[in-house]
């Protein structure tokens, strides 16, 4: 099973609104349903997992409760950093000397951990602040 979700001009408030009815009909088959083969003339259990989530930087942003590719930490698999440009503020990646694109540093996964916790206990400009810096 294929899902598509194209978003319009106006995105929703509640994104994940639009998500639950399928995460709880995919929950049912994650278990499995009695279903009937016309074929064999038999019945059998029919289960369906998700086995990925897929889309561009903003929609994965979204699905993963990130910021997204214009934040310092933009990336969802390395801590590189980014810096704004006063100019035009935007956060950009400006190529590091020092930095070896094959070792790059990856983020994982106590690190995400980490940082949910901590989002879920700050409140405010304070939890703003980190959610920006921590991606």
């Amino acid at each position: 099973m294929v899902t598509l979700i194209i978003p319009g001009p106006k995105q929703p408030q509640d994104f994940n609104s639009f998500l639950y009815p399928l995460i709880q009909e995919m929950k049912i088959l994650q278990d499995g349903i009695l279903c009937y083969d016309g074929n064999k003339k038999e019945y059998f259990t029919l289960r369906a997992h998700i086995l990925a989530w897929t889309g561009d930087l903003p929609v994965l942003s979204k699905i993963l409760y990130l910021t997204g590719h214009n934040s310092y930490s933009g990336c969802r698999f390395c801590n590189l950093r980014g810096t704004l440009n006063e100019m035009n503020r935007h956060v950009y990646y400006p190529l590091q000397q020092n930095i070896d694109p094959i070792r790059l540093p990856i983020r994982t996964h106590d690190e995400m951990l980490t940082s949910i916790n901590q989002i879920e206990h700050l409140k405010g400009d304070c939890r703003e602040t980190y959610i920006r810096n921590c991606g």
